[in-house]
C-alpha cells in the first residue's frame, strides 16, 4: 500500500498558486508535482467554512446529511469517517495540525475517530492575519521565525516517518498564514518549501495538496469567507498523483469525494 500524505493549506484561495495562473510567486515543489500528476481545476469544497467543509470531506457526504447546526459542542462522528475506513484498511492515521486547531476541533470538527493521533505543534501559526478584516499590515516578514515553524512541521512528520509501523494517512494542515509572515496568501513560498521536506521523506506519488476553502481577497470589497459561493470562497486546489493516466480532471469535484481520490484514485463524475 502507498501512503497517503494530505497537505492541506487554510483558507487558501486557488488563485494563490502558480498551477493556476499566479504570476508572482515561484513554488517549484508544487510544480513539479503538478507535472508529474493529475490537476484538478473544478474542485470545490463542500462547505465555505472549516468546520463544515472538513466534515463533509470526512464523512465523504454533505453537511445537511448530518444532526449538525451550530458546529459548536458536537458530538463526534465515528465509525464511517475516511479516518476510520482507512484505519480499517490497514493505515496509521495522523493530523498534523497547529495546537489552536486542536482546542477547535474539540467542540468543532470530532470526525478523527478512535484511532487517529493528533499532533498539535505549537506557535507554527502568525497570530495577526489583520487581512481578513480587509485592512493590509506591513510586509515585514521575519525568516527566522517562519524558518523555526518550517522545521516544527518537517521534524513532525520526519518523527512519523521513522516511528510508523505501517503504511501511513497523513493529513497535515497547515495554518492561515505560516509563522513569520503577514497577511493572507503571503506564505505561498513556505507552503512550497514545506511541501518540498515532504517530497524528501514521501514519494511524489504519495502526496496530495488542497485546502479546506478559499478567501474573497478582496474581490468585490470582501475580505472574509464563509459566507459566499463566489470561486474565490469555494474553488479550491487540487493536485493529486496522475489518476487514469489524466494530467487534468476539468469537470466539477468536491471534497467528499476525497476518499476515492486518496485511496482508489478514482475520481466518479457527480
Amino acid at each position: 500500500m502507498n501512503n497517503i500524505v494530505l497537505i492541506s493549506k487554510d483558507a487558501l484561495n486557488y488563485q494563490a498558486l502558480p498551477v493556476y495562473g499566479n504570476t508572482y510567486w515561484k513554488t517549484p515543489n508544487i510544480d513539479e508535482l503538478a507535472l508529474k500528476g493529475t490537476v484538478f481545476n473544478r474542485h470545490y469544497t463542500a462547505a465555505a467554512s472549516t468546520a463544515m467543509a472538513f466534515t463533509s470531506m470526512a464523512i465523504g457526504d454533505y453537511c445537511c446529511t448530518t444532526n449538525r447546526k451550530y458546529y459548536k459542542n458536537e458530538e463526534a462522528l465515528n465509525g464511517s469517517t475516511i479516518f476510520d475506513k482507512l484505519h480499517d484498511l490497514g493505515y496509521e492515521c495522523h493530523i498534523v495540525w497547529d495546537s489552536t486547531y486542536t482546542s477547535f476541533a474539540k467542540t468543532h470538527f470530532r470526525c478523527e475517530g478512535i484511532h487517529t493521533k493528533i499532533h498539535s505543534l505549537d506557535h507554527i501559526k502568525q497570530t495577526n492575519t489583520v487581512h481578513i478584516k480587509g485592512k493590509f499590515d506591513d510586509n515585514l516578514f521575519d525568516d527566522e521565525e517562519t524558518s523555526i515553524g518550517v522545521q516544527k512541521v518537517l521534524n513532525e512528520l520526519n518523527y512519523i516517518k521513522k516511528n510508523s509501523k505501517r503504511p501511513v494517512f497523513i493529513w497535515l494542515h497547515l495554518p492561515h498564514v505560516m509563522r513569520g509572515r503577514q497577511g493572507y496568501g503571503s506564505d505561498i513560498d513556505v507552503f512550497d518549501i514545506i511541501i518540498g521536506g515532504a517530497r524528501s521523506l514521501y514519494g511524489d506519488d504519495e502526496i496530495f495538496i488542497s485546502a479546506d476553502h478559499g478567501h474573497m481577497n478582496g474581490s468585490k470589497n470582501k475580505y472574509h469567507y464563509g459566507y459566499d459561493l463566489e470561486d474565490d470562497a469555494i474553488k479550491i486546489p487540487l493536485i493529486t498523483p496522475r489518476i487514469d493516466n489524466r494530467k487534468e480532471i476539468n469537470y466539477p469535484t468536491s471534497s467528499i469525494q476525497m476518499f476515492d481520490i486518496l485511496y482508489n484514485r478514482q475520481v466518479p463524475k457527480l
